[in-house]
C-alpha cells in the first residue's frame, strides 16, 4: 500500500499532541487501512518502513532498529568468516547495497530519514552495549569490500531474429516486458545484436518474458549460475570470490564489480 502523507502526518501529529511530556508510546507497523478502512498492510519490511513514516512526521532525532547482528556487516557472516563490522554508512550506500540483494535495511524505509536527515541506528537486541551501525547523510570513506551473493540466477542470451543491432524499439519492448511482468534485471548487458540478461531463476516469470519476446529476440536459458557484486572491490576481493569459478559475465565500475558465475 502507499502512503497518504498529508493524512498520516495530520493523524500522528493530532495523536502525538495529546502525550504527556516524556511518555513512551507503543504502536503496531506493518498494519494499516485504506480509504475504506479496510485493514491493509506496507508489504516487505512494513515494520522498519512504519518506524521511519513516524519519524518523518514527528521530525525524530533518530531510529533504532534492532537486529540480531552486531550491525550491518561487510558481507553474510555465514558465509564469510572475515566478515567485518561497519560502524557507519551513507544512505546511499545503503540503497546501493539493497538494489543489489544485500539483506539490509529496504530502500522504502531510507528515503523518508533521508528526507530530513534523520540517523537510523542499526543496533544488536542480543548484546545492546554493542554501538551498531548509524546510517545517515554522511559520506563515509575509505569503506572496505562489500560483498552481496545472489544465488539461483539465470543468464538469458537475447539475440535479435532479424540480426539488426539492439536499438531503441527492442530495448523499449524488453523493459516494458520487465514493467508487465515486474522482472528486476540483476545484470544486464548489450551488444550489437544481442542483450545478455541476469535474472533471478523464476520460472514461471522466465517463460512469460520468452514468450512476451519471442516475436523480436531469439533466447537461449543457462541456469544454475551465482551472481557476485563488490562494492569499493580491490583485486584481491575480486580474485578471491572468482577462484576456481567459471566467470559466464562480468562487469565493473570504478564502484562496483558483478561477475555471473558457475
Amino acid at each position: 500500500a502507499g502512503i497518504d502523507w498529508s493524512y498520516s502526518t495530520a493523524k500522528i501529529q493530532s495523536l502525538a499532541q495529546h502525550l504527556p511530556q516524556g511518555s513512551i508510546c507503543v504502536t503496531q507497523g506493518f498494519i494499516g487501512a485504506t480509504d475504506e478502512n479496510e485493514s491493509t498492510t506496507l508489504g516487505r519490511e512494513g515494520s522498519d518502513y512504519t518506524a521511519a513514516i513516524f519519524a518523518n512526521i514527528l521530525s525524530a532525532e533518530s531510529v533504532t532498529i534492532w537486529k540480531d547482528v552486531e550491525g550491518v556487516m561487510s558481507a553474510d557472516p555465514k558465509q564469510f568468516a572475515n566478515a567485518t563490522y561497519l560502524p557507519e554508512l551513507s544512505f546511499e550506500e545503503v540503497i546501493e547495497m539493497a538494489y543489489y540483494g544485500a539483506q539490509v535495511i529496504h530502500p522504502k524505509t531510507i528515503k523518508p530519514l533521508q528526507n530530513k536527515g534523520i540517523p537510523l541506528r542499526v543496533k544488536c537486541f542480543n548484546d545492546m552495549q554493542l554501538p551498531g551501525t548509524t546510517i545517515s547523510s554522511k559520506r563515509v570513506k575509505q569503506l572496505p569490500p562489500i560483498v552481496i551473493i545472489k544465488a539461483q540466477q539465470v543468464l538469458l542470451q537475447l539475440n535479435t531474429l532479424d540480426y539488426s543491432f539492439v536499438g531503441e524499439q527492442p530495448m523499449m519492448a524488453l523493459y516494458a516486458a520487465f514493467e508487465q511482468l515486474k522482472i528486476k534485471p540483476n545484470l544486464i548487458q548489450t551488444g550489437a545484436i544481442g542483450i545478455q540478461l541476469c535474472i533471478d531463476d523464476k520460472p514461471e516469470k522466465i517463460d512469460a518474458l520468452a514468450a512476451n519476446l519471442a516475436h523480436m529476440f531469439d533466447i537461449q536459458v543457462s541456469k544454475g549460475l551465482q551472481l557476485f557484486t563488490v562494492r569499493h572491490y580491490n583485486a584481491d576481493s575480486m580474485a578471491q570470490l572468482t577462484a576456481g569459478k567459471k566467470i559466464i559475465l562480468e562487469q565493473k565500475t570504478s564502484i562496483t564489480y558483478q561477475s555471473l558465475v558457475l
